[in-house]
């Protein structure tokens, strides 16, 4: 069985979530209605989530809109660290659970992104107060990376690596589960970073989705590209994580 196939089969039992993957094409638009098909070096305004799930990206402001790269031989999302960014069309309702697994194929740019001290968003949900989760890239001062992730009293628990330098390709996998508790980043397959001090209580929240931007404000823009997302209202089991990042690492030309 294919690698995109285990994945999609992820979904089978009705788990919330995405999978974007801009190296399938035809889940590309070049406007947010969907009715352009998106082409190498233009904007995308549309990316459909291919989880069945319809959890679709959009970006409405033309001036807004990732650009689409192929470059050697893989097709990316690129984001400027200014104002590109993706929504979900509509809330991604996660409040039927407390777990979480978001993996992630980037590059990080730079260190540093407009207006945000240092931090970009590469995936969140809910802003940064309570039942939010995000995966952050590296900061001007420590070269960091963080996956968040918070219960309903705002109490937000970060596993963090330090110690990155920019530009790099990544794969990311953030696992939360608010009740156990804890908060685990893999950085390239390797072991996690880990945070397991209390988040209080779940579940997530019911709210919008964004990519390379904090949900709820226009501030921590991602400056990098995206090669490939996946998100599930679950904690994935060892051999669900193995698949997911190698089908992000196949996208991203990372070695795991």
């Amino acid at each position: 069985m294919s690698l995109d196939l285990h994945v999609r089969r992820m979904f089978v039992a009705g788990e919330p979530g995405g999978i974007y993957d801009p190296s399938v094409l035809s889940s590309l638009f070049a406007d947010s209605a969907g009715t352009t098909p998106a082409t190498v070096d233009g904007p995308v305004g549309r990316v459909l989530d291919l989880s069945g799930r319809g959890s679709h990206l959009v970006q409405s402001v033309a001036d807004s809109r990732p650009t689409l790269r192929l470059i050697d031989g893989r097709y990316s999302l690129q984001f400027d660290g200014v104002d590109d960014h993706l929504v979900s069309a509509a809330a991604l309702n996660l409040t039927a659970t407390s777990r979480l697994t978001v993996c992630a194929a980037i590059r990080a740019l730079n260190l540093t992104s407009a207006g945000s001290a240092g931090i970009g968003m590469v995936v969140n949900h809910n802003g940064t107060g309570a039942a939010a989760w995000s995966i952050q890239v590296p900061d001007t001062t420590t070269g960091r990376i963080n996956f968040s992730s918070s219960g309903t009293a705002s109490s937000t628990r970060s596993a963090v690596i330090s110690g990155l330098s920019a530009p790099r390709s990544m794969v990311l996998t953030g696992t939360a589960d608010i009740a156990a508790p804890y908060s685990r980043l893999r950085l390239d397959g390797a072991a996690p970073a880990s945070n397991t001090l209390s988040q209080n209580s779940g579940p997530y929240a019911s709210a919008p989705l964004a990519v390379a931007r904090q949900s709820d404000a226009a501030v921590r823009h991602f400056n990098g590209h995206l090669y490939g997302l996946i998100i599930r209202g679950v904690v994935s089991s060892d051999r669900e994580i193995t698949f997911a990042e190698r089908w992000a690492a196949k996208r991203a030309g990372v070695a795991l």
